[in-house]
């Protein structure tokens, strides 16, 4: 397993739904964690981390990442690109 991103839950759950339609298989940790859907009041921070099955699929389910934040007019940064990190 390899982590994609570790993202608010609502952009997890949304990751999740578009990686099942690309046929990449993913998890998460647990979205029904006390608090994890921001139903306890102060916890703002809270996030969930998604992940591929198969390394070779990272790539991949990083760009359907990239693709929901630049349809959704996202610009957080959610991991560093691997190729930056070791060039």
């Amino acid at each position: 397993m390899k982590n994609v991103a570790t993202l608010p839950p609502i952009v997890a759950t949304s990751l999740l739904t578009e990686l099942d339609t690309a046929g990449i298989p993913s998890g998460s940790t647990d979205l029904m964690a006390p608090g994890a859907a921001g139903a306890i009041p102060g916890l703002l921070g809270s996030t969930v981390t998604v992940w591929v099955e198969d390394d070779a699929h990272l790539a991949a389910a990083r760009q359907v990442l990239r693709t929901m934040q630049a349809d959704a007019g996202d610009d957080n940064v959610y991991f560093e690109d691997d190729e930056k990190t070791h060039s």
